[in-house]
């Protein structure tokens, strides 16, 4: 048995050389942080193109939220994304934005009557980020990973609410 050791070893090390070179693809770069923000949610999806944030939960978690962020690296978003205007999702964009300097923001196009949906709406007026009202087939390609949207189509009608939201 002692004899055969080393050709085992052999055989092994092979293997695992083998192994190595078959798999020179470099893995993708994704990252997602769900961030805990009260009621509703935010994502933060981390590339090797850059930061994206999904949704911001509501107004009460503004400074939650940027603490967060801050903790966790960020120092610029490429892309917030704001699937619908609801309170728990927009109520905390404005001091992102204002946190953060962001490229772009992708919003559904509709308009709530909320105090969220105003600041935001002042918020984004005065930055330079791109506002750009989204729907199935728009993309952005963040160094290896591409965002695709799928819903809403263009036929959709899009109200308030869940059903209307950027997926």
């Amino acid at each position: 048995m002692r004899r055969f050791r080393p050709i085992l070893f052999l055989l092994v090390l092979c293997l695992l050389v083998a192994c190595r070179a078959g798999s020179s693809r470099k893995p993708i770069s994704l990252t997602a942080v769900f961030l805990d923000v009260g009621q509703g949610n935010s994502v933060l999806l981390r590339t090797s193109g850059g930061d994206v944030l999904i949704d911001c939960g509501p107004e009460a978690s503004q400074e939650t939220l940027c603490r967060k962020l801050k903790s966790r690296g960020v120092k610029r978003l490429e892309l917030v994304i704001l699937t619908h205007p609801d309170e728990d999702h927009i109520g905390g964009a404005d001091a992102v934005l204002d946190a953060f300097p962001t490229d772009a923001v992708w919003i559904n196009g509709v308009t709530a009557e909320n105090e969220s949906d105003q600041r935001l709406r002042e918020t984004v007026s005065r930055l330079s980020a791109e506002v750009s009202v989204v729907r199935a087939g728009d993309s952005l390609l963040l160094g290896e990973v591409l965002l695709t949207v799928l819903y809403p189509t263009e036929d959709a009608t899009v109200t308030e609410g869940n059903g209307g939201s950027i997926v």
